[in-house]
């Protein structure tokens, strides 16, 4: 009888173990179009939409959400006494210190762009399929930039802020704040507004500006950035990592995954993330 009972409560033990070690918590945050929790889109987030594709592709494991401030992401994660992973991290080697991470990629993000206005660019005779130099407009044009205040946009980037003249730059605080300096875009009181291509074409829509302002590939960023998963630095975490990476690699081969990536980007800048797709297989 006390085998009998050793084998259920081992049988028990087991049971537990699996069922705790095939949950995944996610940390998520308001962030459109990333996140879109509430505002226009909701739930057609880029970040949610490839959670979604995992969900799919790992049936064995279920899926929990908690949402958090986006400043608090960090700190959770840096907690070996948590549970969480999240999408689209950059990875740093101050990061990898407190921070398990994917070897493969969740996300491909294209740098920094700008926004301007249609009749501009006619005007100006800019070619929407080539990168153009931001300094040579800032210099050349005599062009007014909008920047959101004390956001990093690559070294290059805010090294040519920082040495524009003042009056040629307009920094709008504030919330949404790249939609009121999109506004201002449309009221002709800036010329080029600085963002993320997504960033562009999701307040397009939003504000019913597709076709009206168009997305810019610049010369002085990078081709494009990856995010990665991460998750806690612990027994648990490392597991979910393992299981994760695996499912990247087969994510990575899914058209569905270069449908999610472009869900936000304007379409001149489709062929740009096919082709990195395939020169990354």
């Amino acid at each position: 009888m006390k085998n009998i009972k050793y084998i259920f409560l081992l049988f028990l033990l087991l049971f537990n173990n699996t069922s705790f070690s095939k949950e995944i918590n996610w940390l998520v945050y308001d962030f459109p179009p990333y996140y879109i929790i509430d505002d226009y889109g909701q739930g057609m987030g880029r970040d949610e939409g490839i959670i979604k594709l995992l969900d799919k592709m790992m049936p064995n494991y279920k899926f929990n959400f908690m949402y958090i401030p986006g400043s608090r992401l960090i700190h959770e994660l840096s907690d070996p006494n948590k549970s969480f992973c999240t999408l689209s991290l950059y990875k740093t080697p101050k990061r990898q210190k407190h921070i398990a991470f994917t070897d493969s990629s969740s996300t491909i993000g294209l740098p920094v762009s700008i926004a301007m206005r249609k009749s501009d660019i006619e005007a100006l005779n800019i070619s929407i399929d080539k990168p153009l130099s931001l300094i040579k407009l800032l210099e050349n044009k005599n062009l007014m930039l909008g920047a959101i205040p004390n956001r990093s946009y690559g070294v290059e980037i805010d090294s040519i802020i920082a040495t524009t003249r003042s009056k040629q730059v307009t920094f709008r605080p504030g919330s949404n704040v790249l939609e009121s300096i999109t506004k201002m875009l449309v009221m002709d009181r800036v010329d080029i507004v600085l963002g993320y291509p997504d960033e562009h074409e999701y307040i397009a829509k939003k504000l019913g500006l597709v076709g009206d302002i168009i997305s810019l590939m610049l010369t002085e960023t990078p081709n494009f950035s990856e995010g990665y998963i991460g998750c806690n630095t612990n027994e648990i975490g490392k597991k979910n990592i393992a299981i994760l990476e695996a499912t990247l690699q087969k994510m990575h081969r899914h058209n569905a995954f270069y449908k999610i990536l472009t869900r936000w980007l304007p379409r001149n800048f489709h062929p740009t993330i096919k082709e990195i797709l395939n020169n990354k297989h």
